[in-house]
């Protein structure tokens, strides 16, 4: 029993016959009989059908009962549904070859006769003509490869008819077997239809190259026609027919005509390749584009330059920053000195160019009105100049107000204008100067100090030095000489002569102090000091008397004031002082007649100073000051011996 099963399983023909039980097993067999053109697909075919056969009638052969000591195997049922499993599937294969085989008969002839009718529809388009020759090469290129697919769809249609009987199938219809007639005829036909189809191919290129020819001489010309009316009408100049929204709608417009040309060109090189032209070079078109960037760029650089001219035009002249406006201005320049040489030939570069620069040379003439040294005298003689009675100080004297003016064509004018501005701002600085030294500064005030009589110890106040009045009078003396013999004078005569008046008024008020304050404090020595003088001299004491008080009350005045301007310069001050000079004049010239007066009693008093002498006169009770002076009166006397109230004696040397 053992033995038994062991032979079945290990036999070869019972597990074939066993696997077509399941579709995998069926699969894989039918695989088998598939292969490619090159191999018989009939021996394919019929290998399978006779090896499945040949394993069906062994099965089928074998005994289906097999006694083994006392149990019989019954394998019947087994035996006879492996049996029937055969028969379906090799019906199945032969199914499977016949259905194989009229798919292959009924493809192949669909093929002819739609292979026919494509080619001889005569093509109208360039795509059709292309689709066709295509057709007409490949079908020409592989017309071996569809010659050889007949011979193998009559051999399978050869071994179908010889098997149709023992396998028990039904025979080929009738319109299967006229179509399998008919292969041969239909390929002589196929033939004979593409060399029908070569000739109405051959004819439709000639035409269509024809008519490719004449769309380029179309296109050329239309390429030429759109050349010369950009050229008519393009934006190459500024005018009133061109502002920058109408420069750029007919760049736009033109730019649109060329793109719409070039896509033209591109969807004629379907043509040109078709029929092996060359693709030609289109120079009207290509110098229509690089003029329409050139121009985009060159009015695209005019429309910033005014959007930048409005953003600046209602400025007010004195608001107006230069520097950044002169920096952007030099950035434009940048810009259009970019562009080509053909470029600069044109109008809208030329005005744009000369609008720039315009603005630019205009700018120092701006800055020269804006000078801090221009005056009201200045700018009435440019309104003078231009012809119009502006009002630069207004609201409406704007940039573009400015700019209406033509300043480049007074140029000279403004220039000398603003020259002779700053050179009569320096006068007018240094005239500045000289009053504010004057009048407010630290370096004009007297040099006053506090001192005090020998006489009675009372406080008064004189003049110690005059260095730095003297100093500044004679700078400034020096610079109002050479403002005098300015050609800018007449600007400022009225101030020139007032500080030249008031310095030498301050110079000959202040040397008339000077003497008076040497004279009042010699005299104020004697009368204040020596009482013995004073009632010698009662008519000088008294006039000394009522000056002196003047005197010092001014001195006062000026101390407090310490200004030497505003010290000096006062009303009836100069002759008040030319009072107290001839007044103490008067008195010292009676005081040396009296000195003169004690030398003719006394001729050795001529051996004195009226210095010494009047000590001698003011101190004749005190006979200490005396003998200070003996020796100069009497030459070789060395002592003297003198008794006073008290009887003792005493000797000097």
């Amino acid at each position: 029993m053992e033995e038994d099963r062991k032979h079945w399983q290990a036999s070869e023909e019972l597990r074939q016959l066993y696997n077509i039980r399941t579709e995998r097993g069926r699969r894989r067999i039918m695989r088998g009989t598939q292969g490619d053109l090159d191999q018989d697909p009939v021996q394919r075919y019929k290998e399978s059908i006779e090896s499945l056969m040949d394993v069906r009638n062994d099965v089928k052969n074998k005994q289906p009962q097999k006694p083994e000591q006392f149990i019989i195997l019954d394998c019947s049922k087994l035996k006879n549904s492996l049996t029937e499993y055969g028969d379906d599937f090799i019906q199945q294969i032969f199914q499977h070859l016949i259905k194989e085989s009229k798919e292959d008969l009924n493809n192949l002839l669909t093929e002819f006769t739609e292979t026919i009718e494509e080619l001889k529809t005569p093509p109208t388009k360039l795509q059709h003509l292309k689709k066709n020759k295509d057709l007409y090469n490949d079908v020409r290129g592989k017309i071996k490869v569809l010659d050889a697919r007949r011979d193998p769809i009559k051999k399978k249609f050869q071994y179908i008819q010889e098997q149709v009987q023992d396998i028990g199938l039904t025979e080929l219809s009738d319109e299967d077997k006229a179509k399998l007639e008919g292969l041969d005829d239909a390929w002589v036909k196929f033939n004979e239809g593409l060399d029908e189809a070569n000739l109405i191919i051959q004819k439709c290129y000639a035409l269509l190259k024809t008519e490719v020819d004449n769309s380029i001489e179309d296109f050329k010309k239309e390429c030429q026609d759109n050349k010369k009316n950009f050229q008519i009408q393009a934006p190459y100049n500024v005018d009133k027919n061109f502002d920058n929204a109408k420069a750029f709608e007919k760049l736009t417009e033109f730019k649109g005509h060329t793109q719409e040309l070039r896509a033209t060109e591109e969807a004629m090189k379907f043509g040109l390749e078709i029929f092996d032209i060359e693709p030609m070079a289109y120079p009207e078109v290509t110098l229509v584009e690089k003029e329409i960037n050139q121009l985009s760029d060159i009015w695209d650089v005019k429309d910033q330059w005014d959007k930048q001219w409005d953003s600046w035009k209602d400025h007010k002249f004195y608001d107006l920053n230069i520097e950044d406006m002169e920096d952007v201005a030099v950035d434009y320049q940048e810009k259009y000195r970019s562009f080509d040489k053909d470029v600069r030939e044109w109008g809208v570069f030329v005005f744009l160019k000369n609008d720039v620069d315009k603005f630019r040379a205009t700018m120092p003439l701006i800055m020269d009105l804006r000078d801090d040294a221009m005056r009201e005298r200045h700018w009435k003689e440019l309104r003078f100049e231009v012809k119009d009675d502006f009002d630069e100080n207004s609201e409406e004297f704007t940039l573009e107000k400015v700019f209406s003016l033509n300043l480049l064509n007074h140029q000279e004018k403004i220039m000398e204008l603003a020259d002779n501005a700053r050179k009569q701002l320096k006068i007018e600085v240094a005239l500045r100067d000289i009053r504010f030294t004057w009048e407010e500064s630290n370096k004009s005030n007297l040099d006053i100090e506090k001192q005090k009589s020998k006489a009675d110890q009372e406080e008064f106040f004189c003049i110690r030095s005059t260095d730095n009045i003297m100093e500044l009078i004679e700078d400034h003396g020096g610079k109002l000489s050479n403002m005098k013999s300015s050609p800018y004078y007449k600007e400022f005569d009225s101030k020139i002569d007032l500080w030249e008046a008031n310095i030498a008024q301050i110079t000959e008020t202040l040397e008339i102090l000077l003497a008076v304050q040497g004279k009042w404090k010699y005299l104020e020595s004697i009368f204040r000091g020596q009482p013995d003088i004073s009632k010698q001299l009662p008519n000088e004491d008294s006039i000394f008397k009522r000056n002196n008080q003047i005197f010092k009350t001014e001195m006062e005045r000026i101390n407090k004031e310490k200004n030497c301007l505003r010290a000096l310069i006062v009303k009836n001050f100069l002759p008040l002082l030319l009072d107290l000079n001839k007044k103490f004049e008067q008195i010292q010239k009676n005081l040396n007649q009296f000195l003169e007066a004690k030398r003719g009693q006394f001729p050795r008093f001529y051996f004195l100073s009226n210095e010494d002498l009047l000590e001698i006169i003011g101190q004749s009770k005190d006979i200490k000051p005396i003998l200070q002076h003996i020796s100069k009166i009497f030459e070789g006397i060395n002592t003297l011996k003198y008794k006073d109230e008290g009887g003792r004696n005493t000797r000097t040397q």
